[in-house]
């Protein structure tokens, strides 16, 4: 099987299996609507880390036998051409020795008919049909088709890994701007919040003046960014809120919706 050909059955063999799994996610969170956010959320987060998976797993696994496609044993044979003059005169096994055979001075000279010149020779090897590989009158406008849609695919690539690493630029400039909350209450109810969510990891508190709402962000090094006007809230908001956002890191979540966006991309 030639490069194109296995690398067109490699790509088809990966969209199929990521098709069927994003079926089986999506008829499975059906089934799921009555569970929590956060459960759903992790089904669909193993759903995308499936996706990421499989190329990997293509490798080492069976592909789809796709019938449209070339296999090793087309691949053209060279062709052999027969000697016309050779099937003219067709050698003679087990020749007689010369002078034993009272015929042979009959039939050891041709006659002028039997004669084969070299221009009849070369005419009759013009007259036969040679066999060549052949290449198919739509291979051209299919090599096309297939490089448009690798160029298409590529760009859409690169439009949603631009818009991920812009997001990523963006979120940059919003941490620079903020300033730690050095308030000791908001400090005290962090560390209340941390420990019933069973998180040991330590959890920045920042404030910024232009955020109109609460967000969790950071994989390695996690924050909770507040508005401006978190310091007005009361005690039973401030929980609210910190629970929710320190859900988010429990949860990895910033992990898994970056995998998510590559994903998406590829």
């Amino acid at each position: 099987m030639n490069q194109y050909a296995f690398w067109t059955t490699l790509l088809l063999d990966v969209v199929i299996k990521v098709s069927l799994l994003l079926l089986v996610v999506w008829v499975g969170s059906l089934f799921m609507r009555r569970r929590s956010a956060a459960a759903l959320h992790r089904w669909w987060a193993l759903g995308f880390v499936g996706c990421l998976l499989i190329p990997a797993i293509s490798f080492v696994t069976p592909t789809w036998t796709l019938p449209i496609l070339p296999g090793p044993s087309e691949a053209a044979a060279p062709s052999q051409v027969e000697n016309p003059v050779l099937a003219a005169n067709p050698p003679v096994a087990n020749p007689m020795p010369v002078g034993q055979d009272p015929r042979f001075h009959q039939q050891a000279i041709p006659s002028h008919s039997q004669i084969v010149t070299p221009d009849e020779a070369t005419r009759a090897v013009d007259r036969l049909p040679l066999e060549t590989t052949s290449v198919p009158e739509n291979a051209w406008g299919t090599v096309s088709i297939a490089m448009i849609l690798l160029t298409v695919w590529l760009v859409g690539i690169a439009i949603c890994w631009l818009r991920n690493l812009w997001q990523q630029v963006l979120l940059k400039r919003l941490l620079n701007a903020c300033v730690p909350l050095d308030n000791p209450q908001w400090k005290r109810l962090l560390t209340e919040c941390s420990k019933s969510l069973g998180l040991e990891q330590e959890v920045a508190l920042l404030r910024h003046m232009s955020a109109n709402s609460p967000v969790s962000t950071g994989v390695w090094y996690p924050a909770v960014i507040l508005p401006k006007d978190a310091e007005a809230w009361d005690i039973d908001r401030r929980r609210l809120v910190l629970l929710h956002e320190l859900a988010h890191v429990v949860r990895r979540d910033v992990l898994t919706q970056t995998l998510a966006g590559i994903a998406c991309g590829l």
